[in-house]
């Protein structure tokens, strides 16, 4: 599976003021580098390292189904606690992973 981002990150309008990520997740044949357009299914996702995704009792979304085509687009929704406050200093990035497709990397 490929997770890309799609366009920036941005804060949400809804009052919560989380920083909302676009994210497309792909399904990769990793013998020819490309897409697989047939793959349905669902795909687990976890956080890495950090717990920045479901920090402060924001539901993270642990699966994604892809219906069709191969592809589909979620948003990851952040609300992480800055690592000094005091300084303004920002939380270091999140990152996330498929726990039952590998991650495709190039």
């Amino acid at each position: 599976m490929n997770l890309q981002q799609v366009g920036p990150t941005v804060i949400s309008t809804d009052g919560k003021y989380t920083e909302d990520t676009t994210i497309r997740i792909t399904a990769v044949k990793t013998d020819t580098d490309t897409p697989t357009t047939t793959f349905t299914g669902s795909v687990n996702l976890a956080e890495v390292d950090h717990a920045y995704y479901s920090q402060n009792s924001q539901l993270f979304q642990q699966r994604v189904t892809i219906s069709s085509g191969g592809t589909a687009t979620f948003t990851a929704r952040s609300v992480a606690n800055a690592n000094d406050p005091q300084n303004a200093i920002a939380p270091d990035p999140a990152h996330i992973k498929t726990t039952n497709y590998p991650v495709y990397r190039k």
